[in-house]
């Protein structure tokens, strides 16, 4: 089966073209080192490197250290999922290691001050990725948040769903009725930008006359395992009057599909499917995808998130605009950093 590609900047209006574009290839920056001693040190603090996406980020800062080296030394951690030992690396960071600048992915954003206040207290600039509490990042004017843009991301989401609509309604409208029924797979309800990702695909979907109705919604902190409990249960409730489920990431889709799987739905029979979408990205959806069990991902380029955070740390270590020669945006509060998303990746069926 035939993945579509559309690996190019997508505006927030535009439609998402049913047109097989190669991936492309980030190319490694390189940046002249201003700093003529030695190379910043910057220490990249990880909640864990067993999820897909963060090991290749981590993979791709290698690679770009390895081109960059007398600009920049990145120093790893790995959390493992365990605040506490976050807790104990960032000490270690701030006073053994001796750092120029943090980068940081939270194990809870719940942790978001304590990180801040200490870092603050040793005057290092950090740069927050993954998700944090945006209120406690505006305390310290070293501080910015980088994501990836949630309100783009979300339009794309919903494009995914308008273009299946438009083109297999009759095959997802399983009751006739012109109205898309849909579940949604929240991941955190504290995360404001995951949020905002969400109310922009339903906006997209709504915004394309397309009428919608929600059946449930539940919260599953990006778990695949309460993915599958959530929507096994609604299954048991909806039945097939479920049409779409939407989920805030690609493991709660998973863990959706495999629910439906046990009931003999998104597995192989264009008749049984229920149109599902995530985002990021990851090769077990792109395998979904492929297969025709998945309807569609937003992808998240690892490499191309890694050179913007590269350029965006040198240019706050050398007292430039953070965005300066980045594709990425600049709040107006001045310290959320917006990362444009690469593309989509949906089945032709």
């Amino acid at each position: 089966m035939k993945i579509f590609h559309k690996l190019t900047l997508i505006l927030l209006s535009l439609l998402i073209l049913t047109l097989a574009i190669p991936e492309p290839k980030v190319n490694l920056t390189t940046i002249p080192c201003t700093n003529t001693e030695k190379p910043f040190k910057v220490g990249v603090l990880l909640g864990y490197t067993t999820a897909y996406l963060l090991s290749s980020f981590q993979e791709d800062l290698k690679k770009i250290e390895s081109v960059n080296s007398s600009v920049v030394d990145f120093i790893f951690f790995d959390a493992q999922s365990n605040q506490n030992i976050q807790n104990e690396q960032l000490n270690s960071v701030l006073t053994e290691n001796k750092v120029d600048l943090i980068v940081l992915h939270l194990v809870d954003p719940r942790n978001t001050k304590y990180a801040v206040d200490k870092i603050k207290s040793h005057n290092i600039p950090v740069a927050f990725i993954g998700y944090a509490s945006i209120a406690e990042v505006n305390t310290y004017n070293k501080a910015y948040f980088v994501t990836t843009n949630p309100e783009q991301g979300g339009n794309m989401q919903g494009q995914i769903l308008v273009d299946a609509w438009n083109k297999s309604r009759g095959m997802i409208d399983s009751n006739r009725d012109n109205i898309m029924q849909y579940i949604l797979l929240l991941g955190d309800p504290s995360n404001v930008y995951s949020d905002l990702r969400t109310r922009s695909c339903l906006d997209a979907i709504n915004n394309s006359n397309i009428h919608t109705q929600e059946l449930a919604s539940k919260v599953c902190y990006w778990r695949e395992d309460l993915a599958n409990d959530a929507v096994s249960n609604f299954f048991l409730q909806f039945g097939n009057r479920i049409e779409v489920i939407i989920a805030n990431d690609d493991v709660m889709a998973i863990g959706a599909i495999k629910a439906l799987q046990k009931y003999g739905y998104n597995a192989g029979n264009k008749m049984s499917n229920i149109s599902v979408v995530g985002f990021d990205g990851v090769p077990e959806a792109i395998e979904l995808i492929e297969k025709g069990d998945m309807t569609g991902t937003v992808v998240q380029d690892t490499a191309y998130v890694a050179d913007n955070i590269f350029k965006i740390t040198i240019n706050m270590l050398n007292n430039r605009n953070p965005v300066e020669g980045t594709d990425c945006t600049i709040g107006p509060l001045g310290n959320i950093i917006s990362i444009p998303n690469r593309g989509v990746i949906f089945s032709s069926t």
